[in-house]
């Protein structure tokens, strides 16, 4: 295959062949030109980085907002790569919201299969020994009308889960009203980002592994003081 060779202004590189990302691949040879990457004896991936998609999904790193964690194109660039549950260490992580009837706690069909994913965590990971699930609101409304909402949706989630096969033991739920807001509550994409389920991790731990905390001794009682010795 003859490489084209092409004039430049920088002496270092006139008379060599193009190499847009600078990885010492001349394009026409490099089947990503425009990332830097390595060489490779497979055409299709000669000139590409090492590894270009590290999950696996078919969206490259510098594009996949997840790159570790397989997941579907979307157009959001937040969500791109990125699948609908993600366990992270403080919690379950839900990239859609879990979606009500207005004003109610009965959970729409459009939500079983996220809900799906969040109980197929729980199966993979023994490790998660208590969940929290939270039900928040928007500021529309009543306070106390809000608290009772958030606390029954919270609920529902939690049956949910438990007829889908989690044990109801490694889940608890509670409602915050309209307390804790993550958006503002001035604008309707705020507020919708506001009425929001969420999966807090409490406890994790194999019970194999679960050590029973001592009952703490009695503290003893002090030494009497001794009294001072006299001068002589």
């Amino acid at each position: 295959m003859s490489v084209r060779r092409i004039t430049k202004a920088d002496p270092k590189a006139n008379g060599c062949p193009a190499d847009k990302d600078a990885d010492g691949i001349p394009d026409a040879a490099d089947a990503c030109p425009d990332v830097k990457g390595v060489q490779s004896a497979d055409p299709k991936l000669n000139g590409c980085p090492s590894d270009p998609d590290r999950d696996k999904d078919g969206i490259a790193n510098e594009q996949d907002a997840c790159p570790d964690n397989a997941g579907p194109v979307s157009p959001k660039p937040e969500k791109n790569g990125c699948p609908l549950v993600v366990l992270r260490a403080e919690k379950i992580d839900i990239l859609e919201q879990v979606q009500f009837k207005t004003g109610s706690s009965e959970i729409l069909g459009a939500s079983d299969e996220l809900l799906t994913k969040v109980a197929a965590i729980f199966k993979q990971h023994a490790e998660i020994t208590k969940v929290l699930v939270e039900g928040h609101t928007d500021n529309q409304g009543a306070a106390a009308n809000n608290q009772k909402l958030s606390d029954a949706r919270a609920s529902s989630v939690r049956t949910w889960l438990t007829t889908h096969g989690v044990d109801g033991a490694r889940l608890a739920s509670k409602g915050f009203g309209q307390d804790k807001p993550i958006a503002t509550n001035d604008t309707d994409e705020g507020r919708a980002k506001n009425r929001r389920v969420e999966f807090k991790i409490l406890e994790t731990g194999k019970p194999s592994a679960v050590v029973p905390v001592k009952a703490s001794e009695p503290a003893k009682p002090a030494a009497p003081a001794k009294p001072a010795s006299k001068k002589k």
